[in-house]
């Protein structure tokens, strides 16, 4: 049987390699009031990892590819705001899509944020749901989502795009429907591509709260042991705090 995360984990390869012990509290004065898809979506894959991580604050390493992936979007991010740039070499497979969301005036790195009403927000005290959109643009009465992707294609990245086209016809009122797509830098190509009108956002809007409904009343959060604890900077295989994670066979 799964266990509740306890009241107290040793951490070691967590912190530079320094074994210590964090007290962690049942109160809920740490949980987070305001969620994106990637606290959702870690939630849903394993709510021990999402504990640690988002009511705990316990580190994340980086790794090689996190810091690729970073530099990869502050290029792109500069490539759009600098109108005489060229097409920074290292997005050169991926050059004529990010021509085109030039050309069309697509805005970098804008946040969307939304109250518990599902209300567009400025302040992100007010904030329920928060996404940083890689780049977006409007073109007549369709507002275009892009996201890029230093990586491999997974499904996963459709529902995060499904999350920032709600947040963005929300911001957009005029637009009729959003496109969206995951820019794959490395493979030179766009996928995942969905569309989402107008009418679909009160079914939509449910979906996604009733993911965070049920996010917000978990207490217990309880390890789900699978195939994603090989990656998990938590396992305890590194030293990490979740004991569960050797059930996976890390």
């Amino acid at each position: 049987m799964a266990r509740r995360v306890w009241a107290a984990v040793t951490l070691s390869a967590l912190s530079a390699g320094n074994s210590h012990i964090l007290a962690v509290r049942s109160s809920h004065v740490n949980r987070p009031k305001r969620h994106s898809y990637s606290s959702i979506s870690t939630w849903e894959e394993c709510p021990a990892k999402y504990a640690y991580s988002y009511i705990y604050n316990l580190p994340w390493p980086s790794s090689a590819a996190m810091e690729r992936g970073t530099r990869l979007h502050s290029l792109a991010e500069d490539y759009l705001n600098t109108p005489e740039m060229p097409i920074p070499y290292d997005l050169r497979k991926i050059g004529p899509i990010l021509d085109r969301q030039k050309q069309a005036g697509g805005k970098a790195e804008v946040i969307w944020l939304v109250n518990e009403k599902w209300e567009p927000v400025e302040d992100q005290k007010d904030a329920k749901v928060k996404a940083i959109v890689d780049c977006h643009y409007v073109a007549g009465e369709v507002l275009h989502v892009d996201d890029y992707k230093s990586g491999r294609e997974y499904p996963s990245h459709r529902s995060q795009l499904e999350l920032y086209s709600i947040l963005g016809l929300l911001k957009y009122p005029l637009a009729g429907r959003a496109e969206s797509a995951a820019i794959y830098i490395d493979g030179g190509y766009s996928g995942q591509d969905a569309s989402i009108i107008r009418a679909m956002l009160p079914h939509l809007i449910d979906k996604w709260s009733t993911k965070i409904e049920r996010l917000e009343s978990d207490d217990d959060f309880i390890a789900n042991p699978g195939s994603g604890c090989r990656w998990c900077p938590y396992r305890k295989s590194i030293g990490g705090p979740c004991g569960e994670s050797a059930k996976a066979g890390y």
